[in-house]
């Protein structure tokens, strides 16, 4: 049965491979969204959706691509496959982030105007229910199973926490003020607010702070690099890329970049980070290693913001059984009850573990060899390690 479905899940999965390297960059004031791609660095084609769309969410599977039009109340639905809009979906007031549930199967929209949570059905395209919100509803993000979607109120200085079985929300975490982006590793939530010039830190299982960290002002955009060792969020009004070292939670360095940055996002192979420079009309590309700015991008329009995940993940599900090939690298037993462990050819390695929809559910920065993990959903799901020895990925099941 296992070649059936390794063969199943690569027939359709290769096509998205060659979406991988793109970003979608919504240009408010062009009511566009500019396709870039990352191998080439210049933007392929333009697809007109709503009005003044500010929020990208790109779907992990990388067929879809979700645009938040502000102006015109609606979501605009992409496919990669032609790069043109093939629904439309009208929602509340003025919506902004977006976020899907762990099954790809809901689309969570925040309605800054409206005060609400438009949940959409993927399949569907159809607005299944509508939550009330906080004051200011902005960005969306989810703990590592799901079961938790997390609201920034950027008016209330809150985050909510809503419970995504019931869609009713449980908790208000106080925070800074105007809190808006967020980033979440492992089960750590990391936000910004912008008025506070601080980084809140959030226990996702308790839900609570643990503690702040203090940047540089007017902290927006946020995201990581692919081993979740460092983050790299946007100070808008003082045109700079902070990076925040995980480990120490400080500040690790600033890099100058364009004209109000403010998305942000980090290319598949982790290599460099794309900082939307919105007044600018400009991308600046910065390269992860040296943390310099290596060149900088036309947007493909005017007045971008693309709040959200802008650049198509990485698939794990795109990659060879074992890559580079190494014998010394093995997951035993496989297909597992659900308890394994990880052969590496190094003495420790960084271990991230994806589902079927590319979605990382499990990320350990320093795995000894041999040590116990365990998973317990059925189904199969990639194993990522990165080594002195180079990167390597392989399934497994879980039955």
């Amino acid at each position: 049965m296992m070649p059936t479905v390794r063969t199943l899940l690569f027939s359709a999965l290769i096509s998205v491979s060659a979406k991988a390297q793109t970003a979608y960059i919504a240009n408010a004031q062009s009511n566009a969204v500019a396709v870039l791609s990352l191998a080439t660095n210049t933007v392929t084609s333009t697809i007109p959706v709503g009005n003044y769309p500010i929020g990208v969410h790109t779907s992990p599977d990388g067929t879809k691509v979700y645009v938040s039009n502000y102006t015109s109340n609606s979501i605009s639905v992409i496919a990669t496959a032609s790069n043109s809009v093939v629904a439309t979906i009208p929602v509340g007031t003025g919506p902004i982030g977006m976020g899907l549930n762990a099954s790809g199967t809901m689309l969570y929209v925040t309605n800054d105007g409206s005060d609400s949570i438009s949940v959409i059905n993927t399949a569907t395209n159809t607005v299944t229910t509508t939550i009330t919100a906080s004051d200011g509803p902005r960005m969306i993000a989810f703990n590592e199973d799901g079961s938790k979607a997390y609201i920034s109120n950027w008016n209330a200085g809150t985050v909510s926490v809503l419970d995504t079985a019931s869609n009713t929300m449980t908790s208000s975490i106080p925070v800074g003020s105007l809190p808006i982006s967020m980033q979440r590793i492992g089960s750590t939530l990391y936000l910004t607010n912008v008025n506070s010039a601080y980084v809140s830190v959030i226990d996702t299982l308790t839900d609570s702070v643990l503690t702040t960290i203090p940047t540089a002002t007017y902290p927006q955009g946020i995201t990581m690099n692919n081993d979740g060792s460092k983050l790299y969020l946007t100070n808008s009004n003082v045109n700079l890329v902070t990076v925040i070292d995980t480990a120490t939670n400080t500040v690790a360095t600033t890099i100058p970049v364009g004209n109000y940055p403010e998305a942000i996002d980090c290319s598949p192979d982790g290599s460099k980070i794309y900082a939307i420079n919105r007044n600018a009309n400009t991308i600046s590309v910065i390269n992860t290693s040296s943390n310099t700015v290596e060149s900088t991008l036309s947007s493909g329009g005017l007045f971008p913001i693309s709040l959200g995940k802008f650049i198509s993940p990485y698939n794990p599900l795109a990659v060879n059984e074992i890559t580079p090939a190494d014998k010394d690298f093995n997951l035993y037993p496989n297909p597992s009850s659900g308890l394994f462990a990880i052969a590496i050819p190094t003495d420790s390695a960084a271990i991230t573990i994806y589902n079927t929809l590319g979605q990382k559910i499990m990320h350990l920065p320093e795995y000894l060899p041999l040590t116990g993990i365990q998973l317990t959903t059925k189904g199969m799901y990639i194993v990522e390690a990165i080594t002195s020895k180079g990167t390597f990925s392989k399934k497994i099941l879980i039955k």
